[in-house]
Formats: structure tokens, C-alpha cells, sequence
């Protein structure tokens, strides 16, 4: 007969606990031991190559540019150092994308209502184009603003189990 449905799930996650502690039960210094010489020379190496990745210039790598938000910081001092319009442009704009991927859309919205302040000093031609480059971006600022307010705040587990459509 036995305890029922519950008593079963019970002890099935009990003898998984009990299974996790048993493997847990060897020091942390042991695994690390039994490491090969090689494999803690590559992580090793690519400690070194991370830190030196992070300390180079934020700018240098376009290519790697998505999700990297220790880099926030370095294009805001870039931003205060600056004094060329046009490095102040591109600074600027770079900084917009590396707020978005970051989820700051209020503060990539507040820079990108900078750069088209900016823009005004531009020839018409220069400013049409800076709108037509910023409109992607604030277009996905106000996306995720309002994801962020509509779903995130409100889940659906807080409507009843039911999706909107």
C-alpha cells in the first residue's frame, strides 16, 4: 500500500538529496587535484585572456560588441573624455547598443533623445540619417520598456494560468 503519491515523490527526492551529499562528500581540493597539469594551464590561459580581453579598449572590437555590459562604464568615461563631435557621435551611439543588450532601455532611450539633440547641429542630410540609424533602437527601447512593464511585472502565473493573445 505505502504512504501514497506524496510519500513516493518524497522519498524519490530524499534518495536524490541523499545520493548528492554522498558525491559532495570529498574535499574540493581533491578534484582539483586530480586535474591534469594541461587543463590548468588552459584555464590558466584563458583566465589571462579574459581579463586581458576585458582591459583593451571597449571600442576595438565591434565584432564581439553583444552582451557585454562591463563595458558600460568604459564608454561612459570615453564619453565624458571626449571633445570631437564625431567621436562623441560614435561613442555615444555604441554606448546605446551596449544599454540595450544590457536591458537599460530608459537610459539607452535618454542617450539616443541625446543624440538627436546632436543631431541638430548636423546638415539635414546628416540629421535624416541619424534618425533613420536611431529609429531601430529606440523602436526596440520602447519594445522591451513595455515588456518589461506588461509581462515581467505581470507573469502569466498571476493571471490565472492563461496567455494573452
Amino acid at each position: 500500500m505505502g504512504a501514497g503519491p506524496r510519500g513516493w515523490k518524497a522519498a524519490v527526492i530524499l534518495g536524490l538529496l541523499a545520493l548528492a551529499l554522498v558525491g559532495r562528500s570529498g574535499s574540493e581540493d581533491a578534484t582539483v587535484s586530480r586535474q591534469a597539469a594541461s587543463t590548468a594551464r588552459m584555464a590558466e590561459r584563458l583566465q589571462e585572456l579574459n581579463r586581458a580581453y576585458r582591459e583593451r579598449d571597449a571600442g576595438s572590437r565591434p565584432y564581439f560588441s553583444a552582451n557585454a555590459p562591463w563595458r558600460i562604464p568604459a564608454y561612459r568615461a570615453r564619453l565624458a573624455a571626449a571633445t570631437d563631435p564625431r567621436e562623441i557621435l560614435n561613442v555615444r551611439y555604441e554606448l546605446v547598443q551596449q544599454l540595450l543588450w544590457d536591458g537599460q532601455s530608459v537610459a539607452a532611450l535618454r542617450e539616443i533623445d541625446a543624440l538627436e539633440a546632436m543631431a541638430g547641429s548636423l546638415t539635414p542630410a546628416q540629421t535624416a540619417s541619424m534618425k533613420m540609424l536611431l529609429r531601430p533602437w529606440r523602436i526596440i527601447a520602447y519594445l522591451r520598456i513595455g515588456e518589461q512593464r506588461n509581462c515581467l511585472a505581470q507573469p502569466v502565473s498571476r493571471l490565472g494560468g492563461k496567455f494573452r493573445t
